[in-house]
């Protein structure tokens, strides 16, 4: 490590050489380079020969810090990298129990150090609407996701028929296809530190609504026994499966289809209401 008994600054003037099987050891205990982590800054050419990077975590880090730990001059590459873990890797180091994860990258800093980057887990996963109700075979409005952190992928093992998730976004869209009763629907918001979740009830109703403005041709009306009547005939506004009235005079009938009433009455009566 750079530093003696504590984070330090080591400053060489020369090439930077790690030998095969050598480790790099590094405290980090703030934010800031040499007084709380540890930090090599180089003159010469970086060549880290895919030796091992350990990290001695003092302290809990908070998102977005980022610690320069080889800064290197001039515009030089970094040549190979630290073993196990490739340009945009990762690197755990645990603190008071918690286990928090570094992103590496050689392209960092001025655009050649080696910069470690801290990894939050996502947190508080969140949608325009955690609890939508949709019609079947209308297109939805996409149901966007809010979340903080960084995020590689959205996930949820299923939803309802004719709905997707898109990956990269979170965002939930489609036509729904069947109705169905509220369900719920996790959703998993993932990077490489950790994940966090949401759960959305989901509510599929049928794009049918129920008839309205029933009418007939004639209301009121009068008839004469022992005479056919002329059709009495429906309109309504909406889709109707079928027609029906409890009862009629004696001698009449309803197509349930259609609604029309037709027949010959056989009795007189005074009038009378038939729903």
């Amino acid at each position: 490590a750079p530093g003696v008994g504590g984070p330090g600054r080591l400053t060489i003037n020369n090439n930077l050489t790690f030998a095969s099987g050598a480790v790099f050891s590094v405290e980090i205990n703030g934010a800031t380079a040499s007084t709380q982590y540890d930090q090599v800054v180089d003159t010469g050419t970086v060549t880290l020969g895919s030796a091992t990077l350990a990290l001695a975590l003092g302290y809990a880090p908070t998102a977005g810090q980022t610690y320069r730990i080889i800064d290197n001059d001039g515009s030089d590459a970094v040549v190979n990298t630290f073993n196990t873990i490739p340009e945009g890797g990762t690197i755990t180091a645990t603190y008071g129990g918690t286990t928090y994860t570094f992103v590496v990258t050689y392209h960092g800093g001025t655009g050649n150090d080696v910069v470690l980057a801290y990894l939050a887990p996502p947190s508080n996963l969140t949608y325009s609407s955690n609890a939508p109700t949709y019609l079947t075979g209308a297109a939805i409005t996409p149901n966007t996701a809010t979340v903080a952190g960084t995020v590689d992928s959205f996930s949820t093992p299923s939803l309802p028929a004719g709905l997707s998730i898109d990956k990269a976004t979170g965002a939930i869209t489609g036509t729904p296809t069947t109705a169905q009763a509220a369900a719920n629907y996790v959703v998993t918001a993932r990077n490489a530190a950790g994940s966090t979740t949401v759960t959305l009830s989901i509510t599929i109703t049928s794009s049918l609504s129920a008839p309205s403005n029933l009418t007939y041709a004639s209301n009121p009306v009068i008839y004469a026994a022992g005479a056919s009547i002329t059709p009495n005939t429906a309109s309504v506004t909406g889709t109707v499966d079928s027609f029906t009235a409890p009862s009629l005079p004696a001698g009449l009938s309803i197509a349930k289809a259609t609604g029309a009433i037709t027949g010959t009455p056989t009795t007189a009566q005074a009038a009378a209401n038939y729903v």
